[in-house]
């Protein structure tokens, strides 16, 4: 019987002579490649610059005194990141390690292991040195723990320059304000004087607004998530905040005063002040706030108004048309330099809510290609089929609805949607039934939907069913439940219908 090393050796000589993708995944299996290592992982995600640093960084007596790690470091650099097959397998990556010795697994594991913490300790530190303040807070406590007032009191004022001449008032901000109050604090408590300290008030007075800051930030997008996902958000200390906001005027603090609005639109009765408000902070306030919190901001204002529009406030189609045409000609909407799916797809909507088709057209042939390759698809047909409905061309709808693929669940449920309203104003009436029946089944089994969003399209199958039986106590019970419910998807097509038929 051969041994383990045998074995090893065998199979990847095999693997060269009849490697496929089948065959490949059962070599994973059996830990013949490499690629399933967290090693290869993390390594394949290094830029080029990135490859070279970490060859540094392990060459560097300081954090790795092991010269095998260095000679295999050297060989994965070479071949990554694509790590072809044959480069990969483990007994001849062993063997370009060490070729006069035989395939020893228990050693190779260990040198991946090894080669691994210090990757990570690599991306760790590389994360933390990013932080200029960080790295500054904690020399800054090092030089005191010395007893070096000096070092201190230059890398303070240094420290406090580089900061007051940031653009941005973030949360980021006033955490790094936090981090030089608290260092000053640290000295004076080591200078063990009793007077008044004014570094200690900083010091909590920032913290408060780092706090307040980050939890309205977190309480808002839990509140976005809750509308659109399964699942609910225990939103803790939440009447502490908005009564102590109540009480306490922070409209110098952006970074507070943007998410207060949004929080208090959110949760209002009737928000629309404080949409208003938002919007006038959005033009104020946008360059404080980097690139990526901008977008945040800017969806919060987006998603009220879709929310608006989705309880049947059709002043909202307009706000919402303007909204997403300002994101996408400022490029605001736009990630890793492609339009985001969900923006096109709602621009057009609202546009043709608006009953602007040659706006829509237009908009469709010109920006598809500006969306993620792999939505590009799906976004054309789906939208030019909502397009020829909006326009009555029926066929031409359920045409470009054909060429859709269901590989998401809310294009999935609209593509559904928008084809029983294919059917209904055709007059199908038996096949509308079949699609009625088959929605339901949709919405019972898929658990990924969120609950706001069931109860929507539940609501709309139950008036739609109403106005098919066509008799005045059915349409009366229709009109009645569109009253009743706030949220029914295509409520304003359910009451037009009603109306019409």
């Amino acid at each position: 019987m051969p041994n383990v090393k045998q074995f090893h050796i065998k199979s990847y000589f095999f693997t060269l002579k009849f490697i496929n993708n089948n065959f490949i995944f059962l070599c994973l299996q059996k830990r013949i490649f490499m690629y399933s290592s967290k090693l290869v992982d993390l390594i394949s995600t290094f830029s080029t610059s990135e490859l070279r640093e970490f060859r540094d960084f392990v060459a560097s007596p300081y954090y790795n005194k092991n010269e095998e790690l260095i000679l295999f470091y050297n060989y994965l650099k070479k071949i990554a990141p694509h790590f072809p097959a044959k480069k990969i397998a483990r007994a001849y990556v062993y063997k370009q390690l060490f070729p006069a010795k035989e395939y020893n697994e228990k050693h190779l594991n260990y040198l991946m292991s090894f080669l691994l913490k210090l990757a990570e300790r690599f991306v760790g530190l590389k994360q933390y040195e990013a932080i200029e303040q960080l790295k500054e807070y904690h020399t800054m406590s090092s030089f005191i723990d010395r007893g070096l007032e000096k070092h201190y009191e230059y890398t303070y004022k240094n420290a406090s320059k580089k900061l007051d001449k940031l653009a941005f008032r973030n949360s980021d901000y006033y955490y790094q304000k936090y981090l030089l109050a608290d260092t000053a604090s640290q000295l004076f408590f080591k200078k063990k004087q009793r007077k008044f300290d004014q570094s200690l008030q900083q010091a909590a007075d920032y913290f408060d607004l780092y706090y307040l800051a980050n939890k309205l930030i977190y309480s808002c997008e839990m509140i976005n998530r809750g509308n659109i996902i399964s699942g609910s958000y225990d939103l803790k200390l939440l009447e502490e905040i908005k009564s102590y906001l109540s009480k306490n005027d922070h409209r110098d603090i952006p970074a507070v005063h943007v998410y207060h609005q949004i929080l208090l639109m959110q949760v209002a009765e009737n928000g629309d002040a404080h949409f208003k408000e938002l919007k006038s902070l959005l033009k104020k306030y946008i360059d404080v706030f980097p690139l990526e919190e901008r977008l945040q901001i800017f969806s919060h204002a987006l998603n009220y108004s879709i929310l608006q529009i989705n309880r049947g406030n059709y002043k909202y189609i307009e706000e919402s048309f303007n909204l997403y045409r300002e994101g996408i000609d400022t490029k605001l909407l736009f990630e890793n330099g492609f339009l985001s799916p969900w923006a096109y797809k709602n621009v057009i909507k609202a546009g043709l809510m608006l009953t602007k088709f040659d706006w829509v057209e237009t908009f469709i042939k010109e920006h598809n290609e500006l969306q993620p390759p792999n939505f590009r698809q799906n976004g054309l047909h789906y939208n030019l089929a909502d397009l020829y409905y909006s326009k009555k061309e029926f066929d031409k709808a359920q045409f470009h609805l054909a060429q859709v693929e269901y590989t998401d669940i809310y294009i999935n449920l609209d593509s559904k949607n928008l084809l029983m309203k294919i059917y209904f104003e055709s007059n199908e009436i038996e096949v509308l039934l079949s699609a009625i029946a088959a929605l339901k089944i949709f919405l019972k089994r898929n658990k990924v939907i969120s609950e706001k969003v069931r109860n929507r399209y539940d609501n709309f199958i139950r008036v739609l069913s109403l106005i098919v039986k066509n008799d005045p106590k059915s349409k009366q019970d229709a009109k009645k439940l569109l009253e009743e419910q706030v949220f029914i998807a295509e409520k304003k097509w359910l009451t037009e219908m009603i109306n019409t038929h």
